[in-house]
């Protein structure tokens, strides 16, 4: 039975920026769904088309600039809400700036995630960083009508990493490395490089998970015809189980992170955009993985193996990243954003 309420979200993903955005909308919408409430896209981009509509939801492309959230665009978006009946437009991206979400609000109810401390023209505002300041943002928001739902509770997380969980064993045997969508930096290739060369590394297992945007795809391929030990993955249905199989995960920052903590995987996270950098340090500090830094930052590999070597050397270290990990993050968060998207959007 439908609530009533129809969500449309406006994000985008390409090579450029990866599919992050798109990957905790699609997070958000299965929860929708699960609610009796309906959910569909639009984008700038064709590149997640297919990955929306394989999900299940109809995804309108304008086939414009991603980074020009203009009137133009807000008159597009608005004009594909009143054609699916959705009382709501989500946005999900870095582009979008207040006359961009006035535009918006002057015919729908808005909603916003970002985690930038300050304020936007929205009826509500997700900012699901764990290092979110809770109490500066509310200060913010002070005298506005928007309703805000602030930290780590609010973390979108895919229902079936809820379900799994990995075993933290004395011996590192596989490693998980994905960098999400894309690989701007060419990290994995760069790493593998180096890891297959390294004493302690190059006899490990290594899951190379190639996301629909690598532009490195083929460098991947050709180390992989040269080394039995290298796994190349693309089109994965199912990262849940490649997670539990996992004795050690390197993964870009995002969502990523977060559901690697929510099965226990010991991480070493690294960040792709400045954004993930207050999440990444906060989860080091509280024991919940190793972060090694920006990708393009001078001395970034060095770090990384340095974290490498502790990680496979330490199995007790590997427990307690296991194990605050999983403290720190309940999971729920997609449900709790869908309940008040359908509260903002005139539902029950």
């Amino acid at each position: 039975m439908s609530t009533g309420t129809h969500i449309l979200f406006r994000t985008d993903g390409n090579g450029g920026i990866g599919l992050g955005h798109v990957m905790r909308c699609l997070t958000i919408a299965d929860a929708l769904k699960e609610m009796h409430a309906m959910a569909s896209f639009v984008t700038s981009d064709r590149i997640p088309e297919a990955l929306i509509t394989s999900r299940g939801y109809s995804c309108r492309v304008l086939d414009n600039d991603f980074r020009k959230k203009d009137e133009a665009d807000a008159r597009e978006t608005v004009s594909v809400a009143d054609e699916a009946g959705a009382s709501l437009v989500f946005v999900d991206s870095y582009a979008a700036d207040d006359p961009y979400l006035l535009a918006l609000g002057k015919k729908k109810h808005v909603a916003l995630i970002s985690n930038l401390p300050k304020t936007f023209p929205a009826d509500l505002l997700i900012n699901d960083n764990l290092a979110c300041d809770t109490d500066g943002m509310r200060a913010l928001y002070q005298g506005t009508q928007t309703v805000l739902l602030l930290g780590s509770s609010y973390a979108p997380i895919r229902k079936e990493f809820l379900e799994a969980s990995c075993t933290v064993e004395p011996v590192v045997r596989t490693v998980l490395i994905t960098t999400g969508g894309g690989d701007q930096t060419g990290f994995m290739p760069a790493f593998l490089t180096h890891a297959l060369k390294h004493p302690l590394c190059k006899n490990l297992h290594y899951i190379c998970v190639s996301g629909f945007c690598n532009t490195h795809r083929d460098r991947l391929v050709s180390l992989a015809g040269m080394y039995p030990q290298l796994e190349i993955l693309e089109d994965v249905r199912d990262m849940a189980s490649l997670m539990e199989r996992a004795d050690l995960a390197i993964s870009a920052g995002g969502t990523t992170v977060l559901e690697l903590a929510v099965v226990g995987v010991p991480t070493i996270a690294f960040s792709s955009a400045p954004d993930q950098v207050p999440g990444l340090l906060y989860m080091q500090r509280e024991g919940m993985c190793r972060y090694a830094g920006q990708a393009a930052d001078e001395g970034f590999m060095d770090r990384m193996f340095y974290h490498f070597d502790e990680l496979l050397t330490d199995d007790r270290l590997r427990l307690r990243l296991h194990t605050e990990a999983r403290r720190h993050l309940d999971g729920n968060g997609a449900a709790r954003i869908a309940g008040a998207l359908i509260r903002a959007g005139g539902g029950a």
